[in-house]
């Protein structure tokens, strides 16, 4: 019989030794668990500031141009567009896809902001890249933009931002637009970055 009793005082000791571990068990489970939610809040929250998954500027304009150059481009017989370069920037760093782009050495990107204008009752989708093209001063070669966000669409009666970008030799400071219609005539649009 005493080693009946001794077995269970053993037991009772064992239980309430396991309530006080089960106890700071739980404890520190529910403080790492607050951590891990306030740790992985905290990052989304910087994340969503960082940037969106389109083309964005990333810091100050190495350098920088206003521009006032504006095409229509028919979207049907009655109806039209208004595509307008607003500014040019030189730029060493950009946000592609939410994550940060940096220029190879050697490299910048130029950076078009483009406004697009819907006065329509209806929304359109366009490729921006189709209506712009880069000539370097020192070269025959018209480069369409690698760097967009296309299709866009245009919400009715409303104004839309985007931009279209170009990696271009650092070396360069004058280039020269042609803005329109891939079929029509071009607006020619002289950048000088010096």
């Amino acid at each position: 019989m005493n080693r009946f009793k001794f077995s269970k005082l053993s037991q009772t000791r064992s239980i309430t030794g396991h309530a006080k571990i089960s106890k700071v068990a739980k404890i520190a489970g529910i403080v790492g668990a607050l951590l891990l939610v306030v740790f992985v809040g905290g990052k989304l929250i910087f994340k969503s500031n960082a940037g969106s998954p389109s083309a964005q500027v990333a810091g100050a304009a190495v350098t920088h141009q206003d521009l006032d150059t504006s095409i229509d481009i028919p979207i049907d017989k009655k109806s039209s567009i208004k595509f307008q370069l607003t500014g040019a920037d030189l730029q060493n760093q950009i946000i592609l896809k939410g994550q940060k782009a940096r220029a190879v050495e050697g490299k910048q990107f130029l950076i078009l902001t483009v406004k697009l204008s819907n006065s329509q009752e209806s929304r359109v989708k366009i490729n921006s890249r189709d209506y712009v093209r880069l000539k370097a001063a020192d070269s025959d070669d018209r480069l369409a933009p690698n760097i967009h966000n296309d299709p866009i669409e245009v919400q009715p009666i409303s104004d839309q931002f985007t931009r279209l970008g170009f990696s271009v030799d650092s070396s360069e400071k004058h280039f020269t637009l042609f803005v329109g219609q891939i079929s029509e005539d071009k607006t020619q649009v002289d950048l000088n970055f010096e």
